[in-house]
């Protein structure tokens, strides 16, 4: 049998202008995605779990023809994935297998259950992941990146299927005074992607995130990683057209960064006790340490 894994992703610095070519600054998850490969000549059967379950299962004959699943659009989405990793690799061949899949992160994290998918798929077809990502998806990719790095890595994108990467290391000066925060809401990035792909990009928007990615990998104090966070919110807040997160919290005197698509998900906040408790009292009660949620 064997066995893969792929960790969940956080995006720092660089959302939505990644897409334009910005450096983005992306985190690995400890949480991620398992995956068990068993040969089977006579089809493949496949399983995902979540923590809450199975919440999708396929079965093809060995020809690739679906015979029944639980959902037919989530087989024609794997079906397509596992069809352009067979075209990178003609040598592969999927359909003769038992796949199970485990997502260690609820779907509504938005840690990356597509992405950890296809640096799975990635690595049992002996593939780019990164090639796989661009024929068969439509995004950045820092996420596949990230998923198949199990390391911070800062991520740029160098044409329209091409990107480069760079593993890094990064962490607040105080990590136990940082938390990351989930909203309760699981926003859409292809609708984000969507929305801002037509604005206009400010001249000096990608300087000024490559400047503020230095601040933080040189942060010598939790202030300064703190402004260097702050700043980045107004430059994307002015971009994109809506208001820092933080103004949601200003009389709770909170500064929050948000993660990836805005809107939802997670962010990053700088925390004490009362305000832990507070941010409880609203409704928000997944709020995960730095040390714990970050693969070092």
């Amino acid at each position: 049998m064997q066995r893969f894994f792929a960790s969940g992703k956080i995006m720092l610095t660089g959302e939505y202008a990644v897409l334009f070519g910005a450096p983005a600054l992306a985190l690995p998850t400890k949480l991620g995605q398992n995956m068990q490969v068993a040969l089977n000549s006579s089809g493949l059967n496949w399983t995902s779990d979540d923590p809450e379950g199975t919440w999708f299962t396929g079965k093809w004959d060995s020809e690739g023809q679906l015979q029944v699943t639980s959902n037919e659009d989530t087989a024609k989405r794997l079906k397509h994935l596992l069809d352009v990793a067979q075209s990178l690799n003609p040598n592969w061949h999927p359909y003769k297998a038992n796949v199970h899949c485990t997502l260690e992160f609820p779907t509504n994290w938005g840690l990356g259950s597509s992405s950890t998918l296809i640096a799975l798929v990635a690595q049992w077809a002996e593939v780019d992941p990164l090639t796989l990502f661009f024929k068969s998806w439509k995004g950045s990719g820092y996420d596949v990146a990230v998923a198949s790095a199990h390391s911070a890595i800062i991520y740029k994108k160098t044409g329209e299927s091409k990107a480069h990467w760079t593993k890094t290391i990064i962490s607040p000066p105080s990590p136990e005074q940082w938390f990351f925060v989930h909203q309760n809401v699981k926003q859409s990035t292809y609708d984000e992607i969507n929305r801002i792909s037509e604005r206009p990009l400010p001249n000096s928007l990608i300087d000024d995130i490559e400047a503020i990615n230095q601040q933080l990998l040189s942060a010598e104090s939790d202030d300064d990683f703190e402004e260097a966070l702050q700043q980045h919110e107004i430059i994307i807040s002015q971009f994109i057209g809506k208001p820092m997160l933080s103004e949601h919290f200003n009389k709770h005197q909170i500064k929050a960064k948000s993660l990836g698509a805005w809107g939802g998900d997670f962010f990053l906040s700088r925390l004490n006790d009362l305000q832990i408790e507070t941010l409880n009292a609203l409704g928000y009660n997944t709020i995960i340490p730095w040390s714990s949620f970050i693969r070092s």
